[in-house]
């Protein structure tokens, strides 16, 4: 009985920071144009047509493209070099993303 109850605690504490935390996001959006437009179209482009498929996305950062692809049914894997590019580290809430530098050293 008392794990219901410390489950129920926590999902009511957990709640009220996600709808905190949504109400923060929308307060700080700003109109601005960037390349994510041209991405996008360009990505969703490419699939129409084609079945679900497996996705690399390399360099996702913070966007919710992945998110977005796997929810359209395809199989999306995430990767970002989170240690050496982000000063700060970064974390994606929209997908999980895996920390890993996949550049190639040419000789």
């Amino acid at each position: 009985m008392r794990i219901a109850m410390l489950k129920k605690l926590f999902t009511r504490l957990y709640m009220r920071h996600h709808d905190q935390q949504e109400i923060w996001d929308f307060a700080q959006q700003q109109l601005w144009k960037n390349e994510r437009t041209v991405e996008y179209r360009f990505v969703l482009e490419q699939l129409i047509g084609r079945t679900p498929c497996t996705i690399l996305d390399v360099g996702t950062g913070k966007t919710a493209l992945p998110a977005l692809l796997a929810n359209c049914g395809n199989r999306v894997m995430a990767i970002d070099n989170v240690r050496d590019y982000w000063q700060n580290g970064m974390m994606n809430r929209h997908f999980p993303v895996l920390d890993e530098n996949i550049s190639w050293v040419c000789t």
